[in-house]
Order: C-alpha cells, then structure tokens, then sequence
C-alpha cells in the first residue's frame, strides 16, 4: 500500500484521473490545442492538490474527505497504460 494513512476509500476519482489522461494523450493525436490544455488542467490539478491538498468546494461537494494521493496514483496508472500501450506493447508485436 503506497498511502499507510489511507485506512478506507470509496469512490473512482484515481481511475476517473487515469482515464483523464489517456483521454487528453488521445486528443492530442487529433487536436493538439485541446489536448495540450486538457493534459495541462489535469497534471495542474493534481499537481496544485499535492502542495495544497483538495480543491476549495470538492471535500463538501463529494460529501466527504477527498484522497489527493489516489488522483496521484491513477494520472501514473494512465501513464502506465499509455507507456506499455504506446511504447512497449508496439515494440514486442514487430519483433
């Protein structure tokens, strides 16, 4: 476990982050403008969470505590994805 004060979580924001990402690496392939600004809002937003913690408004929004550390977790899982799906997977099918 990579959070030791996380005791519990609920919810699919860290997968909601992921996705994020791999949406904005898909836009930026059709549309650069509107992938460039996506991918700067999302790694900004979970950048501006990890020196400040929640965003003003989200913690009485979602009705609860908000776990940063897991929109953290979830933007590298989507890199991951990105990176064996882009990089590594490409490479091992033209051998």
């Amino acid at each position: 476990m990579l959070d030791m004060q996380l005791v519990r979580y609920v919810g699919l924001s860290g997968v909601l982050h992921g996705l994020f990402i791999i949406g904005a690496r898909w836009e930026l392939k059709r549309y650069n403008l509107s992938g460039v600004v996506l991918l700067l809002l999302i790694v900004g937003k979970v950048i501006w969470e990890q020196i400040n913690g929640a965003l003003p408004g989200s913690e009485s929004m979602s009705g609860g505590k908000v776990a940063v550390n897991a929109h953290l977790y979830g933007l590298m899982a989507g890199l991951v994805y990105l990176l064996i799906t882009e990089k590594i997977y490409p490479k091992l099918l033209h051998r």
